[in-house]
């Protein structure tokens, strides 16, 4: 309790949430080996903070154009610039872009087709590239194209790059106030929403439902090639 409370103070409610789940973990594990029957861990919930959810920080269609400019003008690692350019025209997770293998991106029928263990719904993931995406992965080939992962971890090329790249652009850029990364995929549907677009394109673009068998193998026939798919794969290339 102790160290979770000392977590809870500088207010990581989510880190001394699953610091909590992990003590549970270990005391589960060492019931299972005999070594104890109790487990102290599980009355532990009792004593803490509720992480209240917020909506993440993000940028209005007004506010883009700005961003925009900024991030061809940032002045750190070109590839970090490339990273966040490539997140805005297909509004992938953090986790998920920092983990795109070149294995998994098809340009002469340009795809990127993401698989199950990266995606938080653990299934398949298939974004159609436009032109500007394709343009951008092509820059991005020529720095790492050797490498597994499209931004490899500078220290540990063998391991993707870290999360704090992207923020530590944000900040370079003065933007770290005024959105999060993942607050893209916010901005992205907000917009595509406010114009009209299918939802069910928008939800299948973010990856944000599990859809039955049926209904994914019926969106996915609906919505490729489509002149709003088409329009809203662009992304937020201004």
């Amino acid at each position: 309790m102790a160290v979770i409370r000392a977590i809870e103070k500088r207010g990581a409610l989510t880190v001394a949430s699953r610091i909590y789940h992990q003590c549970v973990a270990f005391f589960d594990y060492a019931v299972v080996l005999g070594i104890t029957c109790y487990k102290p861990a599980s009355v532990l919930h009792v004593g803490l903070e509720q992480h209240s959810s917020k909506n993440y920080r993000h940028l209005s269609a007004a506010d883009l154009r700005g961003f925009l400019c900024a991030i061809d003008g940032y002045n750190g690692r070109n590839i970090s610039r490339l990273a966040m350019k490539l997140m805005k025209l297909t509004f992938f997770r953090t986790y998920e872009l920092r983990h795109a293998e070149w294995v998994h991106i098809d340009l002469v029928y340009p795809e990127w087709r993401t698989p199950p263990r990266y995606m938080k719904m653990k299934r398949q993931h298939i974004v159609p590239l436009t032109k500007q995406a394709v343009a951008v992965i092509k820059q991005i080939q020529q720095l790492t194209g050797n490498r597994s992962f499209l931004f490899p971890n500078e220290a540990r090329p063998l391991e993707p790059m870290l999360g704090g790249v992207l923020l530590k652009l944000l900040e370079g850029v003065a933007y770290k106030e005024k959105t999060t990364v993942h607050g893209l995929r916010a901005t992205a549907s907000t917009i595509f929403n406010e114009n009209g677009f299918n939802a069910d394109m928008i939800e299948r673009q973010l990856a944000l439902v599990e859809l039955s068998r049926v209904r994914a193998a019926y969106n996915r026939g609906v919505f490729a090639g489509t002149a709003g798919n088409d329009a809203m794969v662009g992304g937020l290339s201004g």
